[in-house]
């Protein structure tokens, strides 16, 4: 009689195992179309950390740098061509932090959504950066238009019907026409992005929430061709993410390329 075998049936994940594949920077030369708006910084918002983060280090300015605001900022993107495959995001930069025991201050990604557990995950491990989980749908605009969407609803997964981002987009007569190059590299000051660790799920292994140890600087490049359009409607709940009044112009940009590398420190 033969001894029972221990060795799981071939496909199936071992108890312990990573179930996410690791794929570090660089990413570079991202399809992707974005959405963007600056303001000038008025402090930290209800709603700028999840909760995980917020119960850490992360969020803690005497551990991870003090808040000197200046600029703020919100993007959405949808990621067309990625090394973890297409996704879509939402992030929020309140301002600039200092980087403790280097004398600077760099801007700090404290709130963002994902539609990919991949990218949480990923996303979290190489950089730093926050990811969380969330619901995506873009409405097709159904009008002669140069921009593709009417809107865009952003859920919880809990929550798929209650959306804490509903946004209109729509032409400005003039302005939306021409379009203009833009690059990230055109921007004057240091736009680097400096991270302290991150805190971990337990359940990272479901959830892609994964923890790091150490400090993570990064750099985006964002180059392409851009419009002016105008945004209104909902943006935040001040609970899953800041309640913004960041109406009005913002920066569309059809078809963008997106790289996000590693820095070393």
């Amino acid at each position: 009689m033969s001894e029972p075998s221990s060795k799981p049936p071939e496909g199936t994940p071992q108890s312990g195992a990573n179930p996410f594949t690791d794929t570090p920077a660089p990413w570079m030369n991202m399809k992707s179309q974005v959405f963007s708006t600056v303001a000038r910084a008025k402090g930290i918002p209800e709603g700028s950390y999840a909760e995980l983060e917020a119960q850490s280090p992360f969020a803690d300015q005497d551990a991870s740098g003090q808040y000197r605001g200046l600029v703020c900022s919100v993007m959405i993107v949808r990621y067309f061509e990625t090394p973890v495959d297409p996704y879509d995001e939402i992030l929020f930069v309140p301002g600039h932090f200092d980087v403790p025991d280097k004398g600077i201050k760099r801007p700090r990604v404290t709130r963002i959504y994902v539609s990919s557990k991949e990218s949480v995950y990923n996303g979290r491990k190489n950089w730093n950066i926050p990811k969380h989980l969330a619901n995506f749908k873009f409405i097709p605009s159904d009008k002669s238009s140069a921009i593709p969407y009417a809107g865009v609803e952003i859920s919880l997964p809990s929550t798929p019907d209650q959306p804490f981002v509903t946004l209109d987009f729509s032409p400005v007569t003039i302005l939306s026409k021409p379009s203009f190059p833009f690059s990230t590299s055109y921007v004057p000051i240091d736009m680097g992005l400096w991270a302290p660790a991150l805190p971990e799920s337990k359940d990272w292994k479901e959830n892609g929430l994964v923890g790091t140890q150490e400090w993570r600087q990064a750099r985006a490049d964002i180059s392409g061709w851009a419009r002016v359009i105008r945004v209104k409607g909902k943006l935040g709940d001040g609970q899953a993410f800041p309640d913004l009044k960041l109406g009005g112009l913002w920066v569309y940009i059809n078809d963008a390329r997106v790289s996000f590398v590693t820095v070393e420190a």
